[in-house]
């Protein structure tokens, strides 16, 4: 159950080594050393409880295990130190233990900012863990397609304000009152995360969104027209989770793909991966009420 995890963490350490956690130790150190000004006696106070957070994170970072077997040792290690970062920064930009000069700001932003991204990333691989130990139990029951499909869209087009391409979404005719079998929230945790797959690993471009009724199926696309994923087959999704990490694509897509697929599993739903050129498509059936 383990091994898949364990080595999705050996490859994305490796990465957080020689970029996140520098900035972090080097945000703290030009904060807690004066450069930046002074400092009351609260922020300092503040700010070493991050540089100890950081340290925490940077002995798991450089070799610390985990122990991936127990969920909540796991979730402790890795959300522990940045819930701790994250508090005391969110303090200290609140102005709540007085005000910082705009250089100081800037470097509590990035120990902010940074500390987000990284929990962000921890929570995809304490979900994928949690979904192989069996820890996720759904809650099937019918659904609209058009409850979920609205959301999704949502997202869709907050992701597209923001990374500057075009997203469109097309619902056939009777697509919105379909009803399906499925775990609504779940389903858009999964939706969402082939939509954000697909709009980082793009050059610019369009997103497609489709969804029709076929028989007792819904079956849903999202086209990602100028992929820079590499060609992804049907059959390399399920073992992105619990097999050898695949090198050639980025770890946080194998984690929102491996969760993707786990949880449609779940729900009897089938996901497919192909790619045609620029486009990579991801297409999604679900069964009908």
């Amino acid at each position: 159950m383990t091994d898949g995890i364990q080595s999705l963490w050996d490859q994305m350490r490796a990465d957080l080594l020689s970029d996140a956690l520098p900035d972090l130790e080097r945000a703290c150190q030009s904060l807690l050393d004066g450069s930046l000004g002074p400092l009351t006696a609260p922020q300092t106070e503040d700010l070493q409880s991050v540089e100890r957070s950081v340290e925490k994170l940077a002995r798991r970072l450089n070799g610390e295990p985990i122990d991936w077997g127990d969920y909540s040792e796991a979730a402790h290690a890795l959300r522990g130190p940045l819930n701790s970062t994250l508090g005391f920064s969110r303090l200290i930009l609140k102005g709540i233990d007085g005000p910082i000069n705009q250089a100081q700001q800037e470097a509590v932003e990035t120990i902010h900012a940074t500390s987000r991204r990284l929990l962000a990333l921890f929570n995809l691989l304490l979900d994928a863990l949690l979904l192989l130990g069996d820890g996720v139990i759904l809650k099937i029951e019918a659904v609209r397609a058009g409850e979920v499909l609205e959301e999704v869209t949502t997202v869709g087009r907050a992701l597209a304000k923001n990374l500057d391409f075009v997203f469109e979404a097309h619902l056939h005719e009777g697509t919105a009152s379909t009803v399906i079998q499925c775990d609504a929230t779940r389903l858009n945790q999964a939706l969402s995360g082939l939509l954000a797959v697909a709009a980082k690993y793009m050059h610019g471009g369009r997103i497609n969104l489709a969804a029709s009724r076929e028989e007792k199926r819904l079956c849903i696309r999202l086209v990602n027209q100028a992929c820079q994923l590499p060609e992804l087959l049907m059959g390399e999704i399920p073992a992105l989770l619990n097999g050898q990490p695949n090198a050639s694509v980025p770890y946080d897509a194998q984690l929102r793909l491996g969760i993707a697929w786990h949880l449609l599993m779940q729900m009897n739903a089938q996901l497919t991966a192909t790619r045609s050129g620029d486009a990579c498509t991801f297409g999604i059936t679900l069964p009908t009420h």
